[in-house]
C-alpha cells in the first residue's frame, strides 16, 4: 500500500506504529493518530474527521477533484459522524443533504488521498492536514 503523506508516516513513527503492517494499528493508536489532526471548532479552516457507513470502491486512491467526485458518488446510508478534537463529542448526521453541505467548505485545491489502511476503517488524509475516516463508528465495536 503507498501512503505519501509525510505527516501521516511522521506520526506513525512517533507513535512507534509499525507502518508495514496498518492491520495491526489497534483503535486506541488510530485514534491518537488521527485526533492530531483533528479540530472541529476550525471546519472553514478544512481541519475535521469525518465517519461514513459505507464507502464504495474499496482500496482506490483518488486525488483532487476525483475524491471529491468520490465522497459525492457515496452510497450513503445509515449515519455518519463528525468528531471533535480527541473524539470528546461526536455529532451524528443523517442524511445526503447534510454531507453536501460540508463539500464546499473543502477549498479546491485541496489534494485527498482515499487510501486502504484495512477494510474496516478507511482513512482519507489531505495534504492540509484534513482527516476522513470510513467504516464504523469506532466507539461501538
Amino acid at each position: 500500500m503507498k501512503i505519501d503523506d509525510k505527516l501521516l508516516k511522521d506520526t506513525l513513527i512517533e507513535s512507534k506504529i509499525p507502518a508495514n503492517d496498518f492491520a495491526l494499528i489497534s483503535k486506541e493508536n488510530k485514534t491518537k493518530i488521527l485526533s492530531k489532526y483533528v479540530d472541529n471548532t476550525k471546519l472553514n479552516s478544512g481541519r475535521f474527521l469525518r465517519y461514513f457507513e459505507c464507502l464504495k470502491d474499496l482500496g482506490k486512491v483518488y486525488y483532487g477533484v476525483e475524491a471529491i467526485r468520490a465522497i459525492l458518488e457515496l452510497p450513503l446510508e445509515g449515519d455518519f459522524f463528525i468528531f471533535t478534537e480527541k473524539g470528546d463529542d461526536i455529532y451524528k448526521i443523517s442524511g445526503w443533504n447534510n454531507i453536501k453541505l460540508i463539500i464546499p467548505q473543502l477549498p479546491s485545491s485541496l489534494d485527498v488521498y482515499i487510501t486502504d489502511v484495512n477494510l474496516a476503517a478507511m482513512i482519507c488524509l489531505t495534504s492540509e492536514d484534513n482527516v476522513i475516516i470510513s467504516g464504523k463508528n469506532p466507539f461501538t465495536r
